[in-house]
């Protein structure tokens, strides 16, 4: 009896590999502000590049930038629709598609740009995005200008 105990308790020890379900993030439930972001580059430290309260993806001319690829500190409004798949910016009446590519556990595509996301828990209070890589212009501390930089840009924000 004890051999056969001792038979049955060998595939229990070692077991199975842990399964772990990936899920899409709750996003709805909130309204989410844009409080700070980060420029990441290859070529030029951080410390030099010039940060305002105002990030454009896509072009440096607030004006003609799209609503939902240009941010303003503590201003920036994000509202999502987990049911319908879809992001409202700035308290607009315009609907952006959101998309979570599959095959893929950590990216979201809102219209038709790709991020990939950060976050600690399926009903995150912080979420945090990285743009993929855009070309744009930097201005230094110093007054110069980059042109043509390859840059991936961090985006901050928090529920509310």
């Amino acid at each position: 009896m004890k051999k056969l105990l001792f038979l049955l308790l060998i595939p229990l020890l070692f077991g199975c590999d842990p399964y772990i379900e990936y899920i899409d993030p709750h996003l709805s439930g909130g309204v989410w502000t844009f409080f700070d972001y980060d420029i990441i580059t290859e070529t030029i430290p951080p410390e030099l590049i010039y940060e305002t309260d105002t990030i454009c993806l896509g072009g440096l001319n607030y004006r003609f930038t799209p609503i939902d690829k240009r941010f303003i500190k503590n201003q920036t409004k994000w509202e999502f629709d987990d049911n319908s798949f879809s992001l409202y910016c700035d308290e607009s009446h315009i609907r952006f598609d959101v998309i979570y590519p599959p095959y893929t556990i950590d990216e979201i595509e809102i219209n038709k740009l790709r991020y990939e996301y950060m976050i600690n828990t399926a009903y995150p209070s912080r979420l945090m995005l990285l743009t993929s890589p855009v070309m744009t212009d930097l201005y230094l501390i110093n007054g110069n200008e980059i042109i043509g930089v390859s840059v991936q840009i961090l985006l901050k924000f928090k529920r509310e």
